[in-house]
């Protein structure tokens, strides 16, 4: 009875955790018209790599749920900072700033570490040209590898204040 019982408990945390979260992706999407439902759609593909990927239900959902927050740092930017191309100097520098101000707020979550680590990290370039530590290869935790394909899969194929989504064999 008191392993049901604890059983129990342990899915109504994890459901609320995950509307808390969806509730706090929500209010940090609102900052654009062009983001909304990015996070959600990119936690999607995480989601969905990391099954194709053979992890097991514990590991899928650390991924979902660091991709879901890997755009928590933009609670701390002006509004208008989702609609600066990332490319630009000033973008960059932004970028940089969401990545401390995520680290930040996440980092208050001391019981999972991967959610502050991924969402710093995801911006790292495989060939060690990325922010904000220039990692390079396996050296970037393997959960901000997967959100940055999705990430990037996302951005790319969704319409922006500048363009349409690029066609699917095109991304």
């Amino acid at each position: 009875i008191e392993m049901g019982q604890l059983q129990e408990e342990s899915k109504n945390m994890k459901r609320m955790f995950g509307r808390m979260t969806t509730a706090f992706v929500t209010a940090v999407e609102n900052k654009s018209i062009y983001t909304k439902g990015h996070s959600v759609r990119v936690a999607s593909f995480a989601r969905r790599l990391a099954e194709l990927a053979g992890k097991n239900e514990d590991e899928i959902d650390k991924v979902y749920f660091a991709a879901l927050l890997h755009d928590v740092g933009m609670v701390g930017m002006p509004d208008n900072t989702m609609d600066i191309d990332e490319d630009s100097e000033e973008g960059k520098e932004i970028l940089k700033q969401k990545q401390l101000v995520g680290n930040e707020i996440l980092s208050s979550i001391t019981e999972y570490p991967y959610l502050k680590e991924s969402a710093y990290y995801r911006n790292e370039h495989f060939d060690g040209t990325g922010s904000p530590e220039g990692l390079k290869g396996n050296k970037i935790p393997e959960i901000a590898r997967i959100i940055a394909v999705c990430d990037a899969f996302d951005t790319m194929s969704s319409k922006n204040g500048s363009r349409d989504g690029l066609p699917y064999q095109t991304v």
